[in-house]
């Protein structure tokens, strides 16, 4: 159990703590009118689960609103924005993962469990 790591989830969770394929995982909270555009870059996956509020979602030229128990798929190259709606503030859940070349050689070769 050498590799485990704990924290707590507002604490957060990164390649810094000794992850391996998730770069990050983080819980957002968003505001009421709060929002926030990311730019998610060419080698990254990141999912964003809906803990708690309501919020206005889009990439690109698609958006929807969101709600408890939402998850949010934003593939490697895409562009998302998040906006908090309603009265309560917006509770999300990011994870990010590595899926660059240089990780899956690592993976194949047996460097990952």
């Amino acid at each position: 159990m050498k590799n485990l790591i704990i924290k707590k989830g507002i604490e957060g969770l990164s390649l810094v703590d000794g992850t391996r394929r998730i770069l990050e995982f983080k819980i957002l909270t968003l505001s009421v009118g709060e929002a926030i555009s990311e730019m998610v870059s060419l080698d990254i996956e990141t999912v964003y689960y809906i803990l708690s509020g309501k919020g206005q979602v889009g990439t690109g030229e698609y958006g929807r609103e969101v709600k408890k128990g939402d998850i949010i798929y934003v593939p490697p190259e895409d562009v998302i924005s998040i906006q908090q709606v309603g009265e309560k503030p917006l509770q999300v859940l990011r994870v990010s993962i590595d899926t660059s070349k240089e990780t899956k050689r690592l993976e194949n070769r047996g460097h990952y469990a």
